[in-house]
């Protein structure tokens, strides 16, 4: 996410209900509980509940510790922890309305005040933004990547090509030596992960025809520290390649598939949000990319 100005923000309980989802937050140096109501009629609530807490996740800045410890950074496992253990007192009083000091609760600094959380977390409900997209970040195998509009948020599905690869090369060590590609890179994700199995430098060439998802490609090569394994460009499929002809040892791909005519059906998030020149797979049964 961007981070923008610092606002010192007491988070004090997140309640899901089967109406909605309830944030009450303090205002800085008061114990004034505010609440703000997100209706979510049209999602799945269990959906909706990992979402918010990926966002509020996204968006900490750092935790007072229960006991009056000074405000300190903090990684996602203490955060994670800190929550359950509010939920797990405020359970335990019998009620989720967050009686109690602010120290004896605990007070979470936020990078956004809670309007502008909840004009992110409304554009998720209503505009059915994915979420990916408003945290700009992807959690795919065990990178943590850059995404956003223009660019195909990488699937879960997707890593088991990575396991395929990892059967290869243990069946044919000597493939490991030749140059690989990988075609529509979209975020890098393939690349990136075949770089890692590779593990030598100018290992994997990718290529996508889109000049944003090429820019994003390369951010994430650089941030995980994959730039002198991977090198993207620009352009249609093999084209740029011209030259590694006869020379690849392997070629990872998670082309547009899905026919033209049923693009229409696919889910909002997909269908308003995602690059069609990532999805449209054309006529025949979405093969017309493949061939």
């Amino acid at each position: 996410m961007v981070c923008r100005q610092q606002k010192n923000i007491a988070l004090r309980v997140v309640h899901f209900t089967n109406r909605g989802i309830r944030i009450c937050c303090l205002a800085p140096r008061t114990e004034n509980c505010r609440y703000v109501n997100v209706l979510v009629p049209t999602l799945p609530m269990t959906t909706l509940q990992t979402e918010l807490t990926w966002l509020l996740e996204d968006s900490v800045v750092a935790l007072d510790k229960f006991h009056g410890d000074p405000i300190a950074p903090l990684d996602e496992t203490q955060w994670r922890s800190a929550r359950q253990q509010e939920l797990h007192a405020t359970h335990q009083a019998g009620s989720l309305t967050g009686q109690g000091s602010v120290n004896e609760q605990g007070k979470v600094l936020m990078r956004l005040n809670m309007e502008d959380l909840n004009d992110l977390w409304r554009k998720r409900v209503k505009e059915r933004v994915p979420i990916q997209y408003i945290t700009h970040t992807a959690h795919w195998r065990d990178l943590v990547l850059a995404v956003g509009p223009g660019v195909l948020v990488p699937r879960p599905e997707t890593e088991l090509i990575i396991d395929f690869v990892a059967d290869v090369l243990d069946a044919h060590p000597g493939l490991r030596h030749c140059p690989w590609a990988d075609l529509g890179t979209g975020s890098g994700a393939l690349a990136i992960g075949l770089a890692k199995l590779l593990c030598r430098p100018s290992s994997v060439w990718a290529v996508d025809l889109s000049p944003i998802a090429v820019r994003y490609a390369k951010f994430n090569v650089a941030r995980c520290d994959a730039a002198s394994a991977v090198h993207v460009m620009e352009g249609s499929w093999f084209k740029p390649l011209a030259n590694f002809r006869g020379k690849l040892g392997g070629v990872v791909c998670n082309p547009p598939y899905i026919p033209s005519g049923v693009l229409g059906g696919l889910q909002a998030e997909v269908r308003q949000h995602e690059p069609q020149l990532a999805l449209d797979g054309g006529a025949e049964e979405g093969k017309g990319r493949l061939q």
